[in-house]
């Protein structure tokens, strides 16, 4: 992530290697959600509280319009 920052401040990506440096224009919205409300969804050491239902609705309150 912390790589990340510079580009989403500039708007723009420089790749450097040996035959050159080029750059990019990368303005992007960069997005993120929980796996589930409690945010535990999957992790193996924590306790999961969400029911399926809860799930189900939490990913469906995020999707985008087609």
């Amino acid at each position: 992530m912390d790589m990340l920052h510079q580009p989403l401040e500039s708007g723009k990506v420089t790749i450097s290697r040996v035959s050159g440096t080029v750059t990019y224009p990368a303005r992007f919205t960069l997005g993120a959600t929980n796996p589930c409300p409690c945010g535990t969804h999957g992790a193996k050491d924590k306790y999961w509280t969400c029911t399926i239902k809860q799930i189900h609705s939490y990913h469906s309150d995020y999707q985008e319009p087609f």
